[in-house]
């Protein structure tokens, strides 16, 4: 009796973790597309920005990444700026700017937004260093998805 409810056990156990490994929704590639971003602070906008993921892996419950944004504003800063970001497995997205490049008034900033979970947008986002603003980005957006995206950041 006690070997078959140990069997019962470790048959259910072994159930639970397939069942909930299954369940477990798997990161997007975000490499491979340009994101249009959109984004608004006190000085101006930053409409005809772009970022680029070059490299991702997953550590744990998060996908760690690296890559940049090349930054153009309607107040002529401009540059390009490199990072290393994390993504938790509930769609928060941490990014840490490291370096500049080719930049004229721009600073290294640190970032969060939530990524959707079609993995095709950034939402909600923030970025809290030099001059506080407000970001989104969509990946391989067509003209009239990153003016809907624009408005939405500046209303």
């Amino acid at each position: 009796m006690l070997l078959r409810r140990l069997i019962l056990i470790l048959c259910l156990a072994g159930f639970s973790s397939i069942y909930a490994a299954a369940s477990e929704k798997p990161f997007p590639s975000l490499i491979g597309d340009v994101w249009a971003v959109c984004g608004i602070d006190r000085i101006g906008t930053w409409h005809e920005t772009t970022l680029v993921f070059t490299q991702q892996t997953i550590e744990g419950d998060e996908l760690v990444l690296e890559g940049y944004f090349d930054w153009k504003g309607s107040n002529g800063s401009y540059g390009r700026e490199f990072f290393d970001g994390r993504v938790h497995s509930s769609g928060v997205i941490r990014l840490v700017g490291h370096t500049l490049e080719n930049s004229y008034r721009i600073v290294n900033s640190r970032y969060a937004a939530r990524l959707t979970g079609d993995g095709q947008s950034l939402i909600d986002g923030k970025w809290f260093d030099g001059i506080p603003g407000n970001w989104g980005a969509l990946r391989g957006a067509n003209a009239e998805e990153v003016a809907a995206l624009c408005e939405a950041q500046t209303a």
